[in-house]
Order: structure tokens, then sequence, then C-alpha cells
């Protein structure tokens, strides 16, 4: 099943819906998804991913959204749970749990701040209340490859499930479109499934 619709602020949204799991679904919805096709009459960038199935593996449900997202002012005061995290950070809290990021210059509040003011709501909402440890160990990726062509990669554990994995990966100056296909090309070919993945853009400045 196929569905398109739109969001309040004009982004074109594809909904995919497709019965079981198996892996490679998600790749090869990827690759289906319009570049500029009938559905679309011009190019239009990949902004967010969804990515969901059911407990049972009987069906995947996954979310495409198009077109940039405009990055709303953002209330610093409702992000309060990711700067007292990084406080706690750097202040050398969590500095023997390897499961966190280590103090940093990058973790000062100010540069929190400027870095909150190029992610999007809906992404920094997704983290800010449920997991902010994640968060700060993605805008490590993300200053890892800031200004390059580079990748950056970062693997743990599930707590949810001892034979799963979270893959964090921030890929810089590429198509959001082609990095999510390579990106499930590669774990497709390390048989992998993907049952749960999201995919956000962030603003790198004069960079891209």
């Amino acid at each position: 099943l196929n569905l398109q619709s739109h969001l309040p602020d004009g982004r074109a949204v594809l909904t995919r819906i497709r019965p079981g799991t198996k892996p490679g679904t998600l790749l090869n919805m990827v690759k289906e998804l319009p570049g500029t096709t009938a559905e679309f009459d011009e190019y239009i960038p990949l902004s967010r991913v969804q990515v969901f199935s059911t407990k049972d593996d009987s069906m995947s449900l996954n979310i495409f959204v198009f077109g940039e997202e405009k990055l709303a002012p953002t209330d610093i005061d409702e992000k309060i749970q990711i700067l007292e995290y990084a406080k706690e950070v750097q202040d050398g809290k969590y500095i023997s749990d390897d499961r966190h990021p280590k103090p940093s210059p990058m973790f000062d509040r100010q540069n929190i701040v400027d870095y909150l003011h190029k992610c999007s709501e809906t992404y920094v909402d997704a983290l800010s209340r449920v997991d902010p440890r994640r968060f700060l160990k993605q805008m490590e990726l993300y200053h890892a490859v800031s200004g390059s062509e580079g990748m950056a990669v970062s693997i743990e554990a599930s707590d949810k499930s001892p034979s799963s994995y979270w893959i964090d990966i921030a890929v810089a100056n590429s198509l959001p479109q082609v990095a999510l296909e390579n990106a499930a090309h590669l774990l497709f070919l390390h048989k992998f499934d993907i049952s749960s993945a999201h995919l956000d853009v962030v603003k790198d400045g004069e960079n891209g």
C-alpha cells in the first residue's frame, strides 16, 4: 500500500506499508522512492524518515518526508533535559561509563545552543525528552564529519533486545536519499535486519 499526503507546512509525505519485515524491505522501499518522477514535478530532498515494524513481524510501515523543514526558533527552555545532561557530562558524572560522551568544549552550553538552532524541531523533540545521551552522541558524529565528505559511525547494543544494536551514522556532503540507500544496502549485505530507523538532516552552515 502506497499513500501520499502533505504536512501543514507543505512538505510531501510518502507512506509505504508492506507485509512482513524480511531483510531488505527498507532497501527496496528506498530504491522505489521518487527522484524526479511522476509523483514529484521536480527534485525534492528527503528530509526525514521513520521506519517501523510490528512486534510480530507481520508488517512494515515506513514514512518518508520530502522537502526542507523550516527551522523555527528553538525554545531553549523546552530543551532543558539536553542542557542538564550536557552539564552532567561536563562535570564528569559519567566519566567512567563508555556509553556516555566524554567532557568536551563542544558540550559547553553556548555550543549546544548554537547546534540546537541548526536542527529541526522534530529531530530535537524526538530525543530531548527520551534520550539526551544519544542526542549528544550524535552531535559528536556531526562534528566529526562537519566540513568534510566523510562518514562517522557509532554502534552500541540496544537495551531493549540482547540481539539488537543501535547504529548511528553521520554522512556529510551527500544527498539524504543516497546516504540512506547506501547504509541500508551495506546492512543488508551484512545480514542485518532493520526493524527501526530514523533519518534527519542537520544544517552544516556554509559547508552545506
